[in-house]
């Protein structure tokens, strides 16, 4: 009767920590739709491109606000997604010039910014929909 006590004991520890592993997953994709909700989310491509273009202070603040994904990207390894990851390595990092810790962006890049910022909205929603499915289906 006690070998069947601890396996109900580890299927609710697994269970527990299943249920907050997605919590934390849920978490880090908030934080990352967070900000990518402060840079200009109703906008199509076009439109948002020529905001940029045409102002150089709202470029600086937005260009700014994305920095904090490097961050995120770090933060929150364990939890978030390798495809979020992958982008900031690969397509966010070359939109900047990184020195000691201060981040400049390259005005030259806005087109390549505008880009990034739409695939992550994309990745986000997706993964969204995937924890969401993920969290149903646990719930059953």
């Amino acid at each position: 009767m006690a070998v069947a006590g601890i396996g109900i004991s580890d299927q609710i520890h697994r269970q527990k920590n299943l249920k907050e592993d997605l919590e934390q997953k849920f978490n880090a994709l908030c934080e990352v739709k967070s900000v990518l909700d402060r840079i200009l989310p109703n906008l199509d491509r076009l439109k948002f491109l020529e905001k940029l273009k045409t102002d150089p202070e709202l470029c600086k603040n937005l260009t700014g606000s994305a920095v904090r994904l490097f961050g995120l990207r770090n933060e929150l390894i364990p939890y978030i997604e390798s495809d979020f990851v992958e982008l900031v390595d690969s397509q966010l990092q070359p939109l900047y010039d990184i020195k000691l810790g201060t981040y400049t962006f390259r005005q030259e890049k806005i087109e390549q910014f505008v880009t990034l910022i739409q695939d992550l909205r994309k990745m986000v929603a997706l993964n969204e929909k995937k924890l969401r499915h993920e969290y149903e289906k646990r719930l059953k």
